[in-house]
């Protein structure tokens, strides 16, 4: 299974993962990918992730995030899976509201940012 990001093949070292019907992508290279600026804090448990006015933080485990400062739920929380942080489709779909597509035939997850990426 691939990944596209508006446009562009997701660049990562760990493979994507189909777990529990759903497709989970490697968090930081997924946020990059959607030119946000990522870090991690609290000890690898936290990530951050900025992008201009746009300010998103995910916990390791918690089924909420920080989104522009409010707190949001997800649909399924950031997870280590074979010791790599992954976030699910449906939780960036959810929380940032990319438009998302699974073509089956091809193995390939379309990943469409709503908002206009801004460097920081």
């Amino acid at each position: 299974m691939k990944a596209m990001v508006d446009g562009n093949y997701l660049s990562t070292e760990i493979a994507l993962v189909e777990k529990d019907n759903l497709v989970w992508l490697p968090a930081t290279d997924l946020m990059r990918a959607l030119a946000f600026e990522a870090k991690w804090s609290d000890s690898q448990t936290k990530l951050e992730a900025e992008n201009g006015k746009r300010k998103v933080i995910f916990t390791l485990d918690k089924d909420t995030a920080l989104v522009v400062g409010k707190r949001v739920s997800l649909p399924n929380p950031m997870e280590k899976i074979a010791g790599h942080a992954m976030m699910s489709v449906k939780a960036i779909e959810e929380v940032l509201n990319c438009e998302v597509t699974l073509n089956t035939q091809r193995r390939l997850v379309l990943i469409n940012a709503p908002f206009q990426p801004v460097s920081i």
